[in-house]
């Protein structure tokens, strides 16, 4: 679904074999709230020639997202010429936005055979203006581009944090996170829990 602005309980339930390039949202409203789902499966994005915003649950995140986990691996191995965003419950939260009390075990892998554009890739949010609360990652993140001329934002939680809350967030040892540009002049912000951080604390 392209936009969704209601309410869904997942009741504990797994939607499971999930595939393709498109998210179960691409955006999520203000008001909007996902709660108690689980999401399982795999998924690869393919070359893209616009903005790519993916994640298994929500595209572009100005609502909520709570006790929700995440099992599906993502896999980008096209050519890339523009940014792309990817997490695992939200691929960009917007201010306003919150995730909270979220599990993610599935892998994030940026396997492009080329890439132009800065790749943010987080285990639990992509490119944040929100808040995060009491979230884990179990998820390894890899950035293995065949060639990347950009810059690689990779984060525990999130890749890059502009604003909002970080509290209470963890990262686990399965949660492995590397960059390999085999070729290439890309350079890399990584971090644990963030990539990189534009003057908000996280406790």
């Amino acid at each position: 679904a392209e936009y969704f602005n209601g309410v869904l309980e997942g009741n504990g339930f797994t939607i499971r074999n999930m595939s393709g390039d498109k998210p179960l949202f691409d955006k999520l409203g203000e008001g909007a709230s996902i709660s108690n789902l689980k999401i399982d499966g795999e998924y690869t994005i393919g070359t893209a020639s616009s903005e790519i915003y993916f994640s298994p649950f929500v595209g572009r995140n100005y609502g909520t997202i709570t006790n929700c986990e995440n099992y599906a691996s993502v896999i980008f191995n096209g050519e890339y010429t523009e940014k792309v965003y990817a997490g695992a419950f939200s691929a960009y939260s917007y201010a306003g936005s919150k995730i909270a009390s979220c599990i993610n075990r599935g892998a994030v892998k940026f396997a492009a055979a080329s890439s132009t554009a800065n790749a943010y890739l987080g285990g639990i949010s992509g490119y944040c203006y929100g808040d995060i609360t009491g979230c884990e990652n179990y998820g390894p993140i890899n950035g293995e581009a065949s060639s990347f001329t950009a810059v690689y934002f990779i984060g525990g939680i999130t890749p890059r944090l502009q604003t909002g809350a970080m509290t209470d967030n963890i990262v686990h040892k399965e949660a492995k996170i590397y960059t390999n540009s085999v070729s290439g002049t890309g350079k890399s912000y990584v971090g644990g829990i963030v990539g990189y951080i534009d003057g908000v604390p996280v406790t």
